[in-house]
This record gives structure tokens, sequence and C-alpha cells, in this order.
């Protein structure tokens, strides 16, 4: 999905537009679905496996990326980034 469009604009409305087409990808229940799991999961995932995750789903690229970056924390990052 996210490798067959090319979002342009300010990153407010990249982001918008990015989470819609996963919304209307996904339908709302399940996207409401994907968007609970993530906030509920508080960084315990790592953020190679959620996208792994979401390339099943069928969402790749920036529309990927905008879900993790809105919906999941990123405690474990900065957990990786202490460890170095």
């Amino acid at each position: 999905m996210g490798y067959e469009k090319h979002y342009q604009g300010t990153e407010a409305e990249k982001l918008s537009v990015a989470l819609k087409d996963c919304k209307e990808w996904l339908g709302t229940k399940a996207f409401n679905k994907v968007a609970k799991a993530l906030q509920q999961d508080r960084g315990r995932t790592s953020r190679s496996f959620l996208l792994i995750q979401f390339a099943m789903m069928g969402i790749q690229g920036y529309p990927a990326y905008a879900m993790i970056n809105t919906y999941w924390s990123p405690q474990r990052d900065l957990f990786d980034k202490v460890k170095k």
C-alpha cells in the first residue's frame, strides 16, 4: 500500500492521509483494534517486528510508519539506545 502511493504535503497532511488510507484498507473496526493493540503494547514489541506484522496485513512504507509513530510507544527504542 505505502509503496504504491507517494504522500505529499506537510508532515501533518501526509500523516493524516496515510492514517486514512490505513483505515480504508483495514476497515474501521480492524483499524481501531490495531490502534488499541499498539497503544497497549507500551513498546514491548520491536519496531522492526511491527513493520513485519504490518507488511503481512498489506500495509508497507509510510503508512506503516505513520501507524507506529502515532499509536505505538517508543519505550523499547529508548531502552535499546541506552544499552549501546
